[in-house]
């Protein structure tokens, strides 16, 4: 199952969701103001497709696409702030690492700090590719390293709090002492719970916008839904006016699609 990892991802797939419900409420709009025209004619015996029950059916369908762009809204928001989160905690261990640099003199250990800085910024251990090599020459990388290809799933976000707080715990020594709070254990542990919250806080989002789409997929492709009761409604007005007749004529263009 495909689940969200960037705005871009979420953006492109709730247009392209939205762009096929908003044509089939559109439709069924029309359908329920043409039944309406023809005023005491259109006078059906099955409940579900009686003028107050078509109306009824339409504001549902209303409400649920409502429902799908509040939680979209809501998700945007989610993995706003659990992007600006991941910025900070990469910014701050790069601080954290520098500091370490200067308080820590056991190698080992600050092998393990660059290793899982590199797993954090997205490089693995690997060939080095392009620029890349400079850069980390530069800030005394172990090693050789590669980027990884585009941005980071969706479901590597988890294993990134991994990283860090494996990173964390290698700070927890006696010598690690720095004066800038946000960069203590306490500071960066802080960081790391803030994290987990905004992950969570998105994940919650994630479903909750899932199960909105999949209720107002049900009511506009079912066949209790505007598909199903369109189908009704046609073959209704063709009994009564007649397959030639201005009235199923009209209403024989709307289009609904099950899906």
């Amino acid at each position: 199952m495909k689940q969200p990892f960037s705005l871009a991802f979420v953006y492109k797939r709730n247009k392209s969701f939205m762009k096929t419900v908003n044509k089939q409420v559109e439709s069924y709009t029309r359908l329920v103001g043409l039944c309406t025209e023809n005023g005491s004619m259109f006078n059906p015996a099955r409940d579900a497709i009686k003028i107050d029950a078509l109306y009824a059916l339409l504001d549902k369908a209303r409400k649920k696409h409502q429902m799908v762009n509040d939680t979209h809204h809501r998700l945007m928001s989610a993995i706003n702030k659990r992007n600006d989160a991941l910025v900070e905690m990469t910014a701050r261990c790069q601080r954290a690492m520098n500091a370490a640099r200067v308080l820590i003199s056991q190698p080992g250990l600050l092998e393990d700090l660059r290793m899982y800085q590199a797993k954090i910024r997205g490089y693995n251990l690997g060939a080095i590719h392009g620029t890349h090599a400079s850069a980390f020459a530069q800030e005394g990388m172990p090693g050789s390293f590669k980027k990884s290809r585009g941005p980071i799933p969706y479901l590597t976000i988890s294993s990134k709090l991994d990283h860090f707080a494996h990173f964390i715990r290698c700070l927890d020594v006696p010598a690690y002492v720095p004066n800038e709070p946000d960069i203590t254990v306490a500071g960066l542990k802080a960081s790391l719970d803030e994290l987990n919250t905004f992950y969570a806080s998105m994940l919650n989002s994630w479903a909750a916008h899932r199960i909105a789409k999949n209720q107002l997929r049900t009511v506009v492709h079912s066949e209790e839904g505007l598909y199903g009761i369109s189908k009704i409604v046609k073959l209704y007005i063709k009994s009564v006016f007649g397959a030639r007749s201005t009235a199923f004529q009209m209403i024989s263009q709307l289009k609904f699609t099950k899906k």
